[in-house]
């Protein structure tokens, strides 16, 4: 968990753009999370926030063949109820 907290935090501090976030999110939720562990609850909470970064799309939307590529500003609403229940402080939306 310690790893998952790492990224949120780095994409919360701008540290990491939010493509480098999806990608790392999408690793550490396939092979480095040990999910029987977790309480339900936050297992579950995770598990949404996966299924929307694999549906990031760093193109513009006009680009876009599919409808449901999610972009930066979904990726964020996203990681809001995550980082809240882990007690982390996300900073207010732009705009």
């Amino acid at each position: 968990m310690q790893r998952i907290k790492a990224a949120l935090a780095a994409l919360n501090e701008g540290r990491v753009e939010v493509d480098a976030f999806c990608r790392k999110f999408e690793d550490l939720w396939n092979f480095h999370v040990d999910r029987s562990i977790l309480p339900d609850d936050l297992c579950a909470c995770l598990g949404s926030l996966f299924d929307e970064v694999v549906w990031f799309s760093p193109y513009p939307r006009e680009d876009w063949d599919y409808p449901g590529y999610r972009d930066e500003v979904q990726i964020r609403r996203a990681v809001a109820p995550v980082m809240a229940m882990l007690g982390l402080n996300a900073k207010p939306e732009m705009g």
